[in-house]
């Protein structure tokens, strides 16, 4: 059986998001990321399935907070992006 995350998805995404927009996808390998999360290789690929899973991950939180502030947006969502798929 696995063990339960311990990490704050929100925070890995959005520390992972400065990463990519500051080297781009293709300056950004999975040690950078891991570096600016503070997690290990392991745990971003079991979580992520890798640097493209987390891109991914990132642009869906960031797709849904853009709808929400979004003009006539829907508001009432309580649905959030899955972190995984």
């Amino acid at each position: 059986m696995a063990r339960p995350r311990s990490f704050d998805p929100d925070h890995v995404l959005s520390a992972a998001e400065r990463q990519f927009r500051t080297s781009g996808y293709n300056g950004t390998d999975v040690d950078d990321i891991s570096a600016a999360t503070g997690l290990g290789r392991g745990s971003l690929y079991a979580a992520f399935d890798g640097k493209h899973g987390v891109l991914l991950a990132a642009n869906a939180i960031l797709t849904w907070s853009t709808e929400l502030l979004r003009p006539g947006g829907d508001r009432a969502a309580s649905c959030r992006p899955a972190h995984r798929r």
